[in-house]
């Protein structure tokens, strides 16, 4: 086996742990690690050149292409996303969380719609598919990275850990199956 993919079920494992014993932060971040591992595995099994990716762009690329993956999972948690749904940035009210970037605050409406309109792609324009909201999801995933790497979310706040609550359940299955059809 590829010392990659046992490094994944490793930090899945650790992230199991922290999830049962109620450490969100944890448990995010250990699921965060063994998630960029996979993707990095199944990208740099399909890409040619994946020496300067960024955690984002593989991220990205691999939403794209798995799409399916993340799609079933949010369809798997809808309690907990229903949550999600409900939340809004502390700042500036987006939806969600807080970001500056336009389309990633209309990738969250997007996500926040399909959620309310039970995981149904019925009431959207044609043009988008849920390949669009599986994207979308990634991006928000790497948001709440950021976040948590970079001081944007505390331990303490009461926000920061219901959203991550809400969040981790639809990345441990994610990572579940990622695990048992990459690797």
């Amino acid at each position: 086996m590829d010392n990659r993919k046992e490094m994944a079920i490793d930090w899945f494992n650790k992230g199991e742990l922290a999830m049962l014993n109620n450490n969100v932060f944890e448990s995010f971040i250990y699921f965060w690690i063994a998630w960029i591992i996979g993707c990095k595995i199944y990208i740099s099994n399909n890409y040619n050149d994946t020496f300067d990716m960024t955690d984002a762009v593989i991220v990205e690329k691999w939403a794209k292409r798995k799409s399916d993956y993340i799609i079933r999972s949010m369809k798997n948690n809808k309690d907990s996303l229903k949550l999600l749904s409900e939340m809004k940035g502390s700042k500036h009210n987006n939806p969600i969380i807080d970001t500056g970037n336009k389309i990633y605050r209309e990738e969250f409406l997007m996500i926040i719609n399909y959620i309310r309109n039970d995981f149904s792609m019925e009431y959207f324009e044609k043009s988008k598919n849920e390949t669009e909201i599986a994207l979308g999801f990634a991006h928000l995933i790497n948001k709440i990275r950021n976040n948590l790497f970079h001081g944007g979310k505390t331990y303490t706040n009461k926000n920061d850990k219901q959203i991550l609550e809400a969040i981790i359940p639809t990345l441990r299955d994610v990572l579940q199956i990622q695990i048992d059809n990459q690797f």
